[in-house]
């Protein structure tokens, strides 16, 4: 009997034809480290119009011969119907199997015909089908951050302040929130919203979890595909990935669940303890850095009292087929008595703080505008050694970017 298998969102339904009129729904697949295959299964029968539940759903193990017939004779004393049970079991069980321990098939990987490149959503910031990340202190203004950028990509908003270059085409997004609520969220875009000049009601897709993500993949699955998101925001990392985030196979049961979405990704995660460093990264296991294909550090500046919010955004893990980009920046303004956010555009090496965090070139180049120096003297402005200062000074003289007169540097006049 020819039995018709379809993949779903959330699983597989398979079809057997008459005489049996049978369905079987799988979902919430799994293997745990027993190797036994584990999901939930629901059938059901249809006599012509009518169709009648045969089985709710229920806990299966798809490995077990004793689960099999166990199932076949209850089902086969409960229903009153010419039926192959335990046919039906076997096949289901082995066909189930094959699927999930299957994989992705094989594919031939040439250079012949039209190649396109990788693709960005939101440039330099968000590669398309990739897992990137935005890390950084928990008061660094993340998932504020977070909600800007949804809104650059489903306006999409063109003439953005931060530089960013915003898809063609307005982008679905759906924010998954394990760290605020769906007001807060509400409330961020409002503000934002108030404070663009000619932007009309914004939206946004958006979903409260508390449960890691391995455990919600299915429902999550099926909300994207409802939705129609192109863009997933997790907010946050550490409570989405659940158990001791030192462990490796929290990181690696995160990222396996998060490559079964099949979108692309833009994770919100936590500084590494020791913030006192100059080169930080993610929060817990090595993996959950070694996983991400494109991550960027955010960095917050706020004098006591005001309402005004510096950001400098350092790329400290570039995708695998382009370099680092420059240091981002914007200033983030707030008027609480009117309730508006406002976005401004911002050099980050314009802020002392900031521009600690740059390259070595990046401050030579900041000190020079305000005149000429010797080596000595930018080592002691920069507070560097004077050996690497002059190698540094030899390499953007090259690059023309420095020119030395006697034994003093000056900028080149196309940095002036």
């Amino acid at each position: 009997m020819d039995v018709k298998v379809t993949e779903l969102i959330n699983g597989y339904l398979l079809e057997w034809p008459a005489p049996w009129h049978l369905s079987a729904q799988v979902s919430r697949l799994r293997t745990p480290s027993d190797g036994q295959v584990r999901g939930e299964l629901e059938i059901r029968h249809s006599n012509g119009a009518k169709e009648s539940v045969l089985l709710v759903p229920t806990q299966f193990n798809f490995s077990s011969e004793l689960t099999r017939a166990k199932f076949a004779e209850k089902l086969k004393e409960k229903i009153d119907l010419e039926i192959e049970w335990r046919e039906v079991f076997d096949y289901l069980s082995q066909k189930i199997q094959e699927l999930a321990r299957g994989g992705e098939p094989a594919i031939e990987i040439t250079t012949a015909g039209d190649i396109k490149p990788p693709e960005y959503l939101l440039y330099p910031l968000i590669v398309k089908n990739y897992p990137n990340v935005i890390f950084g202190d928990p008061s660094s203004s993340k998932s504020t951050i977070a909600v800007i950028l949804t809104q650059v990509v489903i306006l999409p908003w063109h003439d953005n302040p931060m530089g960013l270059a915003a898809p063609d085409h307005s982008i679905k997004v759906i924010y998954l929130d394990w760290e605020t609520d769906a007001e807060t969220i509400q409330w961020q875009t409002v503000t934002l919203q108030r404070g663009i000049e000619h932007i009309g009601v914004m939206g946004l897709h958006y979903r409260h979890c508390a449960q890691p993500l391995t455990n919600d993949l299915e429902e999550i699955r099926r909300d994207i595909a409802d939705i129609k998101a192109e863009l997933v925001i997790i907010d946050s990392q550490g409570l989405a990935a659940g158990g001791e985030l030192k462990e490796t196979q929290s990181a690696l049961g995160f990222y396996a669940a998060l490559r079964r979405l099949k979108v692309t990704s833009l994770i919100l995660a936590h500084n590494s303890k020791d913030r006192e460093s100059k080169t930080r990264s993610i929060y817990g296991n090595q993996f959950f850095t070694a996983q991400a294909r494109n991550i960027w550090e955010v960095r917050k500046n706020q004098e006591p009292g005001s309402n005004e919010i510096d950001i400098a955004l350092f790329h400290r893990k570039s995708p695998p087929f382009a370099g680092l980009h420059r240091p981002l920046g914007f200033k983030i303004v707030f008027d609480n008595d009117v309730g508006t956010m406002n976005i401004k555009p911002s050099d980050p090496k314009t802020v002392g703080e900031f521009l600690e965090q740059m390259g070595l070139k990046s401050q030579i180049l900041e000190a020079l505008k305000s005149g000429t120096m010797t080596v000595s003297e930018l080592s002691e402005t920069l507070e560097k050694p004077a050996n690497q200062i002059k190698a540094r000074c030899n390499e953007l003289k090259k690059k023309n970017k420095l020119l030395k007169i006697g034994e003093s540097w000056s900028l080149a006049s196309d940095e002036l």
